[in-house]
């Protein structure tokens, strides 16, 4: 099923806004690491960016996850809002088939295909929030 042309745009809004805090949780994870670790890697020898990729970058990597995946857990909410034909159309089926088949199967189902998706991604950023390392 092709999604309709008028929920195209909201997706490349939601792309350009999802990249900017994107980008932001990045910056913030590269700003956590203390001055002093590239103070220290250059004394060392490294050079800026051999500094920046071994320490600053593979410190920082321990520190975005669970924003990044809070992050994702909202685009993929505003996806679904966007494409709300898509969810009328399984709505709309659902309720064809109970219309059919006389029980609230259907719409349950409809439900549970969309907790399916949202739970589990939940759960493992909730999970990644509590192994987050002290700053």
């Amino acid at each position: 099923m092709d999604r309709p042309r008028w929920s195209r745009p909201g997706d490349c809004a939601d792309t350009l806004i999802e990249g900017a805090y994107l980008t932001e949780v990045f910056r913030s994870g590269i700003e956590a690491i203390n001055r002093n670790q590239v103070l220290s890697a250059r004394s060392i020898g490294l050079s800026a960016w051999q500094a920046m990729r071994l320490v600053v970058l593979a410190q920082s990597v321990r520190i975005v996850p669970p924003d990044y995946s809070n992050l994702l857990i909202g685009l993929m909410k505003r996806t679904a809002e966007t494409s709300v034909i898509a969810i009328a159309e399984i709505l709309k089926v659902a309720q064809d088939l109970q219309s059919q088949y006389v029980n609230a199967t259907p719409l349950i189902v409809g439900a549970l295909l969309s907790m399916v998706v949202q739970f589990p991604m939940t759960r493992i950023a909730s999970r990644l929030e509590k192994a987050r390392p002290g700053i």
